[in-house]
């Protein structure tokens, strides 16, 4: 027989019985940040609130399950009731933040499902509730987060405003499921920021001036000295859109916190955190937010003198910014693996692609081309993807993985003259365009003009100075090469491709004789990334020429092992040096070094 207080002995006796309806999860957003900030203060404004929210429920014909902590559990018998009553809710919300007098925003997410349940007096349990929790979860202030069958007895424009999310991924749920977020109607919160085009290709991000935990007005400029750092280092970045300083300001003055900040700007992440300055020395946390889901996805903590923060070579913040750049392309490329493609964004798309077209393994770089065609399908004016896929073409050749190498140069360029033609004046395609003229149509004029072009209208376009450094080596001019692959490496110190810089610059060194730095890159370029097979040759050849012949024996059997099918003959078949000095004393270092001429 069961114990009486059994969960059988529960169910048995009617205690515990199944039900049906619909359950609402409320869940404060970044407590735990709020309760560090403002302690008691937050507590006591959340408990008068959380009690507005249950009297709430009832009077709208629903039940508080369970309130604990910085969440709520309801029942109500149908959406729209359950709708009408969080919508309230939301509204208590709101009119408590009008007046903070210092603190923390408050910012509730809210989750509704439909289904069957288990429910006693004190709780209720099952995938209803999963559910619920789980659509909350997806971190959307200001809105409920249905399911599809929710949504199905909601009529867009009269019941409330609806937005389609699409499949979304939710945590321990195998299969996606269709969300929707719902507003009321006729009320938009405003974006701080210009609407975005529709054809947002990279990820835009915001650096909020940092919030200061304590300190005077003197020490307030801290927090926008270090905003600047951060702001001036992504700039170079070409993975990413950076919101100017300025705009991100207004988050700050608001107080609000990184979700309602991202949400204001239409920031797809958002950097934030706060900083104290105590006797000289600053300590500060920093914070890299996804918007789409309220995900913190990186998080540092530093400590500075405080005159350091104004000094030309201080680069207290490398670490930080690298691991945001590695953090953002890992997110994008999740994303793109685990949700079909016609429900991702434009800019997951293309981050994901760029990324996975840069990683080893072979699946990757393959699926890497359906995405830029995917993306180029659904933007046909737009020049990038077509620029991104053409330059796929190159590092497929590079890489060794093409059957017919002129085939795919003709595609490659094909696709850089469109992209021109798109968008004449963009950058990154005429950059592409340059390379693809060097590396497959051995028209150097021409391509100088294209990288030339690239640079007048950005001086600091990173590609166009690495596809430069290219032709220059390419052509017996490394001595000019090698300066500009480094000025290239320096505006993008963090790039997350960084083996495609060192590959370039042992190539330039290598053109200029300087075989002991070119060795040095090399050597970099392969500790990057052990499959791209351009570090190996650099540094096969090099240490030929240094007078290290065991050393380069050894480095082309490793070679051998990532180019199977390399020869002298079939490295210069396809190289754009081949009947340049450059060529010939690389050949002539793979041949010396046990590379086999047919």
């Amino acid at each position: 027989m069961a114990d009486e207080g059994s969960a059988l002995h529960r169910f048995a006796t009617g205690d515990l019985a199944w039900s049906s309806g619909v359950i609402v999860f409320i869940d404060v957003m970044e407590s735990v940040r709020l309760t560090a900030r403002d302690g008691g203060l937050f507590i006591t404004r959340w408990i008068e609130q959380r009690q507005a929210i249950e009297a709430l429920f009832a009077k709208g014909g629903g039940r508080v399950i369970r309130s604990t902590g910085d969440g709520i559990i309801g029942q109500f018998s149908e959406p729209r009731a359950a709708m009408g009553s969080l919508f309230e809710a939301m509204a208590i919300v709101e009119r408590a933040n009008a007046d903070l007098a210092g603190a923390l925003p408050i910012a509730i997410r809210v989750g509704m499902a439909r289904g069957e349940f288990l429910s006693d007096r004190q709780d209720v349990y099952g995938e209803a509730v999963n559910l619920a929790a789980r659509l909350a979860g997806l971190g959307m202030p200001s809105a409920i987060i249905v399911s599809e069958d929710v949504r199905g007895e909601m009529v867009d424009g009269v019941d409330a405003d609806i937005e389609d999310l699409g499949a979304c991924y939710l945590k321990h749920l195998e299969a996606p499921i269709r969300a929707y977020a719902l507003r009321p109607v006729g009320i938009r919160r405003p974006p701080a920021m210009p609407a975005r085009k529709d054809a947002q290709l990279v990820p835009t991000i915001a650096v909020v001036p940092l919030m200061p935990i304590q300190g005077g007005p003197a020490r307030d400029v801290l927090g926008d000295i270090i905003a600047d750092e951060l702001i001036s280092a992504l700039s170079g970045s070409p993975y990413l859109n950076v919101i100017s300083r300025l705009s991100a300001s207004v988050a700050r003055q608001r107080a609000l916190s990184p979700g309602l900040a991202a949400e204001a700007l239409q920031a797809d992440y958002i950097v934030s955190g706060s900083y104290s300055a105590i006797q000289d020395r600053v300590r500060a946390t920093l914070e890299l937010t996804e918007r789409k889901t309220g995900l913190v996805r990186l998080e540092q903590r530093f400590s500075m003198p405080a005159e350091a923060l104004i000094t030309s070579e201080f680069h207290g913040f490398d670490g930080f910014i690298a691991g945001l750049l590695r953090a953002v392309l890992r997110n994008e490329v999740q994303r793109v693996r685990r949700q079909t493609l016609p429900n991702l964004e434009s800019h997951s798309l293309l981050v994901g692609a760029v990324s996975m077209m840069h990683r080893a393994a072979r699946q990757d770089f393959t699926y890497a081309a359906d995405i830029l065609a995917a993306l180029a399908e659904r933007h046909p004016r737009e020049a990038l993807p077509q620029a991104w896929l053409a330059c796929w073409y190159t590092i497929k050749v590079q890489k060794g993985f093409s059957d017919d190498p002129a085939a795919e140069g003709r595609e490659a360029q094909a696709l850089a003259r469109r992209a021109m033609d798109l968008d004449p004046d963009n950058p990154l395609a005429l950059a592409v365009a340059g390379l693809i003229e060097t590396n497959f149509a051995r028209n150097f004029d021409e391509a100088a003009i294209f990288l030339e072009r690239a640079s007048e209208l950005n001086p600091n376009e990173t590609y166009a100075l690495l596809h430069n450094a290219a032709l220059l080596q390419f052509t017996d001019r490394g001595e000019e090469a090698y300066p500009i692959a480094r000025r290239a490496m320096a505006l993008s110190p963090f790039d997350p491709h960084r083996y495609y810089f060192e590959a370039i610059a042992a190539s330039s060194a290598f053109s200029a004789g300087l075989y002991d730095v070119a060795l040095a890159h090399a050597d970099e370029a392969i500790r990057a990334n052990r499959l791209y097979p351009s570090g190996s040759r650099v540094r096969t050849a090099a240490l030929w020429h240094l007078g290290r012949p065991a050393e380069a024996r050894a480095s082309a059997e490793t070679l051998r092992m990532i180019e199977p099918n390399l020869t002298v003959e079939r490295w210069l078949a396809k190289s754009p040096a081949a009947d340049f000095d450059v060529g010939r004393r690389l050949a002539g270092g793979l041949r010396g070094a046990g590379i086999p001429e047919h």
